[in-house]
């Protein structure tokens, strides 16, 4: 009973000296995220200094009018700003799908292309880019920037959907089966991005080619 109580006690204190850590953590990499943002805002083919950034996100005004300001403003607005927003959320959104899959297999090497999940999505998004340029598909050609991210998306929960039911029996999980089979899954699916890399003409060869560096 005493050993239990120290046990108890120690795990309590470990938990309280970490708390600091963490939030030492989440601080500098929030004030990192910062630094990434203001230097993002200026950097580019149209330079803004930080001395016209404030005006130009309008919380300053300034007297008189720097003639620059109307360009800044629609740069930033325009282009930088939502490129800048779609980054965080992206990156976010990577973060907590490999946090998600290191605690789901307990290894902090773990991440979706290990279960054949990027794999998935990378299929998809390849045929997609084949189909809209074939003739059966070349009504939707136009579409072809949009249903890219889709298809994507739905090869990927596809995998997703496949390896958890191959991987459950009885209301139970098996995580050798999981990443067994993803690895199966992904090998599947690399042999049929190859497939289309060859039956690809050079523009989507080139296209195959730019999403699958992305991934």
């Amino acid at each position: 009973m005493t050993a239990e109580v120290g046990l108890d006690g120690a795990t309590r204190r470990a938990g309280a000296s970490d708390a600091p850590t963490a939030f030492l953590t989440i601080a500098c990499l929030l004030a990192a995220l910062a630094g990434a943002v203001i230097i993002a805002l200026t950097m580019g083919a149209a330079g803004i200094p930080l001395a016209r950034l404030p005006a130009a996100l309008g919380y300053w005004p300034e007297h008189p009018v720097n003639p620059l300001t109307s360009r800044d403003q629609l740069v930033l607005w325009s282009i930088r700003i939502p490129r800048i927003a779609a980054a965080a959320i992206v990156g976010s959104l990577l973060a907590a799908s490999g946090a998600v899959m290191q605690g789901l297999f307990r290894n902090p090497l773990a991440d979706p292309a290990l279960v054949g999940v990027s794999s998935g999505g990378a299929f998809a998004a390849a045929a997609a880019i084949v189909f809209t340029d074939s003739r059966v598909g070349e009504s939707l050609r136009f579409l072809q920037n949009e249903l890219l991210p889709i298809a994507a998306f739905i090869g990927s929960l596809a995998t997703t959907v496949i390896l958890y039911g191959i991987a459950s029996r009885a209301g139970r999980t098996s995580i050798a089966i999981f990443l067994l089979a993803g690895l199966a899954i992904a090998a599947i699916a690399n042999a049929g991005i190859g497939l289309l890399v060859f039956m690809a003409d050079d523009r989507q060869l080139r296209d195959i080619t730019f999403w699958l560096l992305d991934r």
